[in-house]
């Protein structure tokens, strides 16, 4: 999990920096998640604001920020943006930018991060569950309300909550290497029912009571919500199903498949 040798990540500390990290997130979002003021005051209040730059280059390449919250008696950083820029995809830069909120975290003794995805997104579920060993711990619905942005416009803002406990034995495992998807036929010869299904291209939620459940997830979300916005919006209203029926068990998302499905189950028997 160590950063590309070409990317550096700093603390952006200057209006101007906390400007051009928002910069980036407007180019993922087609519009800026946050004001300008309102990240600004998160890094003058002492919060978690970061980017990546390509070594020699002072224009950014990712970003990340958050903000310290407090759950119970507990301080938590709760990282609300995240983005990389797509040419810069998929060469490191978000593990980098995770790994830099990790330490940033635990020289100020935080222990715990917690952030929002959209579960309908697999490619940022296999990155957190798999890459950062995080865990889903909530299923919230329509968290944000409506949204125009260029990802989100057209569709109920669930997300799934998750922790990422970074003292952890799954964290400290994913910072090695990934964590392995799971295996599907595994998981049913081992008593694992399937919650939400596709097979004829149409997603169905069934009720279940195993121990563990597989929750089915679409490819390509985003485009299938211009395409097809009827599917996309039965994909949203299955899963959601799915996964508040296993959260109310007790259950928790510790997995991905490798065809696009969520684990979940107790989580002490998260791999």
């Amino acid at each position: 999990m160590a950063a590309p040798s070409d990317i550096v990540i700093e603390l952006a500390t200057t209006p101007a920096e906390v400007d051009r990290a928002l910069d980036v997130a407007e180019a993922i979002w087609g519009s800026r998640p946050i004001s300008d003021p309102m990240i600004r005051a998160l890094e003058f209040a002492g919060s978690y604001v970061s980017v990546a730059r390509r070594r020699g280059d002072p224009d950014p390449v990712g970003m990340c920020a958050g903000f310290v919250g407090v759950h119970g008696h507990e301080l938590h950083l709760h990282s609300h943006l995240a983005a990389v820029l797509p040419e810069a995809q998929g060469a490191g830069v978000g593990r980098a930018l995770k790994r830099h909120q990790r330490d940033w975290c635990l020289a100020h003794a935080i222990t715990h991060v917690t952030w929002t995805f959209d579960p309908l997104v697999v490619e940022n579920a296999r990155f957190n569950l798999h890459h950062l060993g995080a865990v889903g711990d909530r299923y919230l619905v329509d968290l944000y309300g409506p949204m125009d942005d260029d990802i989100n416009r057209g569709d109920a803002s669930d997300r799934l909550l998750v922790r990422w406990d970074l003292t952890g034995h799954r964290t400290l495992r994913a910072l090695g290497s990934p964590v392995p998807l799971a295996d599907v036929d595994a998981l049913r010869d081992a008593g694992a029912s399937d919650a939400v299904t596709a097979d004829d291209g149409t997603p169905q939620h069934r009720h279940t009571a195993a121990a563990t459940r597989l929750v089915a997830a679409p490819d390509a979300i985003v485009t299938l919500r211009r395409t097809d916005p009827r599917l996309a919006s039965l994909w949203r209203a299955a899963v959601r199903a799915g996964m508040t029926e296993a959260f109310d068990d007790g259950l928790r998302v510790v997995a991905m498949t490798t065809d696009h499905r969520y684990v979940l189950a107790p989580e002490e028997l998260s791999p």
